[in-house]
């Protein structure tokens, strides 16, 4: 664990310390331009697209283009996130397209249904 006095790994429900981070955001602009708005509002709520994030790191990445995004996300203590902000690009053929796939690597412990 990364020497931080408020780690991430502690769960937490409080929604004003974690929150989860829309990768591709859903109304991208001009920080986004490979993306088309109509496909972003397709995309943007995939369980693949989601990753769990300080909120305050959230609230800094905003809208931001992946390049800026990226820079948070590998610093992440959060496994998922870190790979996520591994990644050279972020657009939809990057985005896992069901839960089986976003969840690749979690563990044996993880489900994925009730």
């Amino acid at each position: 664990m990364k020497d931080d006095p408020q780690p991430e790994l502690i769960p937490n429900e409080e929604e004003e310390d974690i929150n989860l981070e829309h990768v591709l955001p859903e109304k991208p602009e001009s920080n986004w331009p490979h993306i088309d708005p109509e496909l972003a509002q397709a995309y943007y709520n995939r369980i693949g697209n989601l990753v769990l994030l300080k909120a305050k790191n959230n609230s800094t990445v905003g809208n931001s283009s992946f390049a800026d995004k990226r820079k948070v996300l590998k610093e992440s203590a959060f496994l998922l996130t870190s790979e996520v902000g591994k990644s050279a690009n972020w657009r939809t053929k990057e985005i896992p397209r069901s839960p089986e796939t976003a969840c690749n690597g979690c563990g044996r412990n993880v489900a994925l249904t009730p």
